[in-house]
């Protein structure tokens, strides 16, 4: 836009692949959307879904290359109409049906690792066009902060802080951060001594929600400040595991109260705990709840037992029934899980064979579709 006037001058696709609208009307400064795309009565395969090719994550722009430098993310999904939606107060209202495989993690991770990732981009916005891209594995990665000395950093959620060459994007610069990075570097001067300072502690909504089945971090989160001439070193942490646990009994196997259990966990609770009840690791991962939790799941989720902690009451969405719904998805996830950890070894793999070969074949007929 025309920093002056307003005026919209160019608006060209940057992500990996956007199928909702084929362009922008410069004169009205509207998108065109494309046939279907608001799935008003069939369900579309939207790309990217509403966390956008990029979200709040800070881009910045360097005056001495003349390009921008955006955190972002590819991200479709199979977008329907919920049927009988109704409105609820104080909670999440997309509207939106949520479809997932009821009895397959493992096919469910392999898909999301497949489809759901992150980049680093670099893009000339005269020309419209990606100077150089970054891959990286999860989405809800850091800010970007650009220097005068040509360098670009970010810090990533899988916990890293990288610098790359402005002009190239070669790495120049990885350091183990001990804990996710979502928030944005700085630099500042100190009596002639230049600073790089980031933010580290994992979280925010597009982590939180995303399933990337990250080990929760051993560390709290701190502030990192690197220098040229800098020596210090990050404390020893022993890594956090909270794997070695049985899941409880299921409680049940029907699959009419698990669908239920899916569906009202997907409206309620995975915007903090995770899709498929995976977590990014910053908040309690459900699967691995010992039994005094699940003991009082009631009166945690319906009677506010946790809300001091911030964890809230959802009493007046939920009744007993749907607890209970909950809680046995929740358990069959868990069992799922397990069974993933210390099944037989040799099944796993050759699943994951014929997964991987899956995933491969629809990444190939969705890049024939573009």
């Amino acid at each position: 836009m025309d920093r002056e006037t307003g005026q919209l001058l160019s608006a060209e696709k940057f992500g990996t692949r956007v199928n909702w609208a084929s362009h922008y009307d410069l004169d009205s400064g509207r998108p065109v959307l494309t046939p279907g795309a608001d799935y008003p009565t069939e369900p579309f395969m939207v790309y990217p879904i509403g966390v956008g090719s990029h979200n709040w994550h800070p881009m910045s722009f360097s005056p001495k290359t003349g390009l921008v430098y955006i955190p972002g993310q590819h991200i479709g999904g199979e977008l329907s109409t919920e049927a009988n939606f109704k409105m609820e107060e104080n909670v999440w209202n997309t509207g939106v049906e949520t479809s997932l495989p009821l009895h397959n993690q493992q096919l469910n991770s392999t898909l999301g690792k497949a489809f759901v990732n992150g980049f680093l981009l670099a893009w000339n916005p005269l020309t419209q066009q990606k100077a150089w891209q970054v891959s990286r594995p999860y989405i809800g990665n850091g800010g970007v902060l650009s220097t005068a000395g040509q360098l670009v950093f970010q810090g990533t959620i899988d916990g890293f802080f990288t610098a790359y060459d402005a002009q190239s994007g070669t790495e120049m610069f990885r350091f183990e951060a001990g804990n996710g990075i979502v928030g944005s570097p700085i630099s500042y001067a100190v009596n002639d001594t230049q600073f790089v300072s980031v933010p580290v502690a994992r979280g925010g909504g597009i982590s939180l929600i995303s399933g990337s089945d990250l080990k929760p971090a051993s560390a709290n989160g701190r502030i990192l400040a690197f220098s040229l001439n800098g020596a210090a070193a990050l404390p020893s942490s022993k890594q956090v595991d909270v794997f070695d646990a049985k899941p409880p009994a299921r409680l049940t196997a029907d699959d009419a109260v698990l669908e239920r259990g899916l569906q009202l966990y997907h409206r309620y609770c995975n915007r903090c705990h995770g899709s498929g009840v995976v977590s990014d690791g910053s908040i309690a991962d459900l699967r691995y709840l010992n039994a005094a939790w699940h003991d009082n799941f009631e009166e945690v989720v319906l009677n506010g037992m946790m809300v001091a902690a911030g964890m809230p009451r959802f009493d007046q969405v939920l009744d007993s029934e749907g607890v209970f719904a909950i809680q046995a998805y929740v358990i069959d996830q868990a069992h799922q899980a397990y069974a993933m950890r210390e099944g037989n070894s040799l099944w796993l793999a050759i699943k994951q064979t014929f997964y991987d070969l899956l995933a491969w074949c629809l990444l190939t007929l969705d890049e024939l579709a573009q």
